[in-house]
């Protein structure tokens, strides 16, 4: 029987910028497992590993004035994100009503003009997923009306 492992847990932005500035001024890892309420020295040095992204998000919140940030929920393709977001502030001014697809297609459009390939190679193995498996679907469907009127259950 396996081992019952421990809760996990989500510590704030701040707490984990608070921690980087405690290991900078050399303050022993023990001392802060216990001011924190860390569990081991490996979460001290996962926090330390990330150190640069979590300051440069810690920039960012500052700068948007945002009480507190658990995750960062950031974009693997900020320059096309950040194209399609004045497109559809631009849609909502003209008060034009915009769905799933339209987004996906537009996304394509400004991926393509800004030369973002991973985008749209993600988006055509997508596609290609989604078509084998609406055939496999479609192929079994057929199997099963045919054993159906052979009399046949499968």
């Amino acid at each position: 029987m396996s081992e019952i492992k421990g809760k996990r847990n989500s510590y704030s932005l701040e707490k984990k910028i608070k921690i980087i500035r405690d290991v900078e001024n050399k303050v022993k890892y023990n001392v802060i497992l216990k001011t924190y309420g860390l569990k081991t020295k490996s979460n001290i040095s996962d926090i330390i590993k990330a150190k640069d992204k979590l300051l440069a998000l810690a920039t960012i919140v500052n700068k948007a004035k945002t009480k507190s940030l658990k995750r960062n929920r950031g974009s693997n393709y900020p320059e096309v994100d950040n194209a399609l977001a004045l497109w559809v502030k631009a849609k909502r001014q003209q008060k034009a009503s915009i769905n799933g697809s339209l987004l996906r297609k537009k996304a394509n459009e400004f991926a393509e003009r800004l030369n973002v390939t991973n985008l749209m190679q993600t988006m055509v193995l997508l596609k290609d997923m989604i078509l084998s498996m609406n055939q496999s679907l479609a192929n079994r469907n057929l199997l099963m009306k045919t054993s159906l009127s052979n009399g046949r259950n499968l």
